[in-house]
């Protein structure tokens, strides 16, 4: 059972003790072995400060005899009237050992203003590296020390990466430092070992402040580095959701903002253990001059060719599968003509690429003014060759190569997003289309082969937003797998700090809204679908970035010519 010690040598303190019902062993200075005290016991009196600490280290409470003592009463033997007179009290007090410090005395670098000496940044490895790149782009510091338990191995080395290569920016020699943890991560051990090689740090850097980031690491370790670091360096946190690196001692002091654009697309998707293998940039003036000389009819194909003759019923491709509406007519034919050039066999030998494919109408039916203008369309735009039409009762496509059947089987969503992101200013490292992810180092036996595509990412204030595009009735037909998909993707690749969007250039029907919208609610998605929550896709990526819409960007509407005094546009669905 847990002990009470009343440790003192006055009279009057004993008296007033009693006369306030405290019920504890009393033990003179003389006597009382702090060798005695165990976890839980409470400890009372005015013991010296290191025995305080001692106290404390063993697990026990302290509970001081604390007064407001007039200069004139000093040193004198109060009486228990006195004593409550000058507001006699128990304060609880936690004192910490932070080491010895007398051979500093004579060093001047001790007594020097901090704000004046190199920085120690201390950080440690985590499966969310992202809150300690931050710190380590945006921070001021001459040396990086990465502390790393086994596990975290792989991510030590991508903050190392960082580290290195930030100090080679900024002109700085000095290579990051790695420490290894102990194996079980617990509280006693990892305490410990940071005492121990801190105290080896100092001696190799006497100059330098300590800056240490205890945003990573699980919380037995956070509180074991605070613990051992508490008042001997500048602890920090940054704070994903503010956008702020946080000092949490000495407290008080003011918090540093993050700038929106100090992470781009490329350090994102690095400390995420992922490299870009291609990706599509409006800094290429030949990819923008494509998207641009094409963007009325891209967003046509985005906006409007779903309305388009939607009772048109066709049969497509050998298994003389129906598609219901224009729009999807052309899809599966675009998409059967870039099967047709899949390898097959051991060898995975390419096929022929088949340009020419084939609908037949299923019933007569007149194709609308607004569907033949559309197939001109894709002929002027050189999509589909000047043979292709709409001629006894079939519909006839003729591709002129395999890019132009991307386009249409799906690529023109791809493309109307990407657009839709330059349309609002970020700058251009930090979004990109057609994105080829796959893990940093490289493959020997897979390495023609990506581990992922995202259709559009964007970074910003430090974010990753992932948008998926899906053309016709695909998120209808295959929801299942989409959701799945981009609920995996946005963890893998995005991690905390990310999100993922799903386009569709089809409304959802009132069939499928109820299942889809469920799936998207359990795994955090957002779904845009139709035109009505397509045609503003612009301000609603830039009302994620944070970005106030201005008169000047150009939107769909000035695109297509449509009026721009329209109703607000359809909610996104959550």
């Amino acid at each position: 059972m847990p002990k009470r010690i009343f440790v003192t040598r006055h009279r009057g303190a004993i008296t007033w003790a009693v006369r306030h019902g405290l019920r504890a062993r009393k033990v003179e200075m003389s006597n009382f072995d702090v060798a005695s005290v165990a976890p839980g016991d409470v400890v009372m009196g005015t013991l010296p400060v290191h025995l305080i600490a001692e106290v404390n280290r063993r697990g026990a409470h302290y509970w001081h005899l604390a007064m407001d003592v007039p200069p004139e009463a000093r040193g004198k033997e109060l009486t228990a009237d006195e004593m409550d007179a000058y507001g006699a009290r128990l304060d609880e007090f936690r004192v910490t050992d932070l080491g010895s410090r007398t051979q500093s005395i004579d060093t001047p670098e001790a007594w020097e203003d901090s704000d004046g000496r190199p920085v120690l940044h201390l950080c440690i490895a985590t499966g969310q590296a992202l809150p300690n790149v931050m710190p380590i782009i945006q921070g001021a510091w001459d040396r990086v020390v990465v502390f790393a338990s086994p596990t975290m191995a792989v991510q030590a080395e991508r903050l190392m990466d960082v580290a290195r290569r930030e100090g080679e920016r900024r002109g700085q020699t000095g290579a990051p430092i790695l420490v290894r943890l102990p194996a079980d991560g617990g509280y006693a051990a990892t305490h410990q070992r940071v005492i121990a090689e801190v105290a080896k740090l100092r001696k190799g850097f006497p100059e330098y402040r300590v800056v240490l980031n205890i945003t990573g690491g699980q919380k037995l370790m956070t509180l074991a580095f605070a613990d051992a670091l508490r008042s001997q360096a500048d602890i920090i946190y940054c704070n994903t959701d503010r956008g702020q690196i946080e000092r949490i001692d000495p407290p008080g002091a003011d918090g540093l903002q993050l700038p929106d654009d100090l992470l781009d697309l490329a350090t994102y998707l690095e400390m995420q253990g992922l490299r870009i293998t291609r990706q599509m940039r409006c800094d290429d003036d030949e990819v923008m001059a494509r998207l641009k000389s094409r963007e009325r009819l891209t967003a046509m194909l985005a906006l409007r060719m779903p309305q388009f003759d939607t009772g048109l019923q066709s049969q497509v491709g050998p298994s003389r599968r129906v598609a219901y509406g224009l729009a999807a007519a052309l899809h599966d034919l675009a998409a059967t003509a870039v099967d047709s050039t899949r390898a097959t066999g051991k060898a995975r030998t390419p096929r022929p690429f088949q340009a020419v494919q084939v609908a037949q109408l299923m019933e007569p039916f007149r194709v609308s003014a607004d569907s033949r203008t559309l197939l001109q369309q894709l002929v002027k735009q050189g999509v589909l060759d000047e043979s292709s039409g709409i001629q006894g009762g079939q519909l006839r496509v003729v591709f002129p190569d395999v890019a132009a059947a991307v386009y249409l089987s799906g690529g023109y969503v791809e493309e109307f997003a990407l657009l839709s992101a330059a349309a609002i200013g970020l700058p251009v490292s930090h979004f990109a289309g057609n994105v080829g992810i796959d893990v940093r180092q490289a493959r020997a036996d897979r390495r023609n082969y990506e581990l992922n595509e995202l259709d559009l990412a964007l970074v910003w204030r430090n974010r990753l937003l992932i948008v998926e595009c899906k053309a016709g009735r695909a998120l209808m037909n295959k929801s299942q797998d989409i959701l799945n998909k981009s609920a995996t993707l946005r963890d893998a690749v995005a991690g905390l700090h990310g999100s993922s969007w799903i386009l569709s250039t089809s409304e959802l029907s009132k069939t499928h809204l109820g299942d889809v919208m469920d799936r998207a609610a359990l795994n955090r998605l957002t779904i845009l679908d139709g035109a009505e929550s397509l045609r503003d896709l612009p301000q609603r990526l830039a009302e994620w970035a944070g970005i106030e819409w201005q008169p000047s960007f150009r939107s769909w509407a000035k695109v297509l010519g449509g009026n721009s005094s329209r109703s607000a546009a359809k909610p996104a669905r959550r």
